[in-house]
């Protein structure tokens, strides 16, 4: 079971990684979360344990406007993945990262050849161990950084293992689509 939970992971952060990014002189608006949290309750996925899950942070109310809402998008995916929603998961995604997804997936795995990005993401999740579920609806946010119609999200990576003892930051570049902000790597 643990190595099912890490290489779920890192197949998770694989997909999400990229460098961090910071601001600059050309327009990019960059914020930092002024620490309240919100809370909202959601069901244990699958409804295995009869469980209810911990209320999720909300770390977007820490922020204004557009910086908000990219924070609101990245807050909500890991919070549907938490819960094995893959459909809801894969609607906060650009087009292009759900399809990259699929085709990743479908060539890493022939059982995912062929299903939709929700399908796989609550294929994926549902196996994952309630602890690590529980990690994804308790977000820390480093840094938002706006510019035009992309975002980045620095957030601290969800760490199932309580042995490491070094913090990892994971920066999430977001594009509006659609008008909405939606995860783009």
């Amino acid at each position: 079971m643990k190595n099912l939970s890490v290489l779920g992971v890192i197949v998770l952060m694989g997909l999400m990684l990229v460098s961090c990014g910071g601001g600059d002189e050309n327009g990019e608006t960059t914020s930092a979360p002024q620490g309240v949290d919100a809370a909202k309750t959601g069901a244990d996925p699958g409804g295995t344990t009869g469980a209810q899950l911990p209320p999720p942070k909300d770390p977007s109310v820490n922020y204004q406007g557009e910086s908000r809402a990219a924070v609101a998008a990245v807050v909500q995916m890991y919070v549907a993945m938490s819960e094995a929603d893959g459909e809801t998961a894969c609607s906060l995604q650009t087009v292009r990262l759900q399809r990259t997804f699929e085709q990743v997936e479908g060539n890493v795995r022939s059982e995912f050849k062929g299903k939709s990005c929700g399908e796989i993401r609550s294929e994926i999740t549902s196996r994952y161990p309630p602890a690590m579920l529980r990690k994804f609806r308790d977000l820390t946010i480093k840094r938002v950084t706006v510019n035009g119609n992309r975002a980045t999200v620095v957030h601290l990576v969800p760490d199932i293992d309580p042995t490491h003892t070094t913090k990892v930051f994971t920066s999430v570049p977001l594009r509006r689509e659609g008008g909405e902000w939606k995860v783009d790597g």
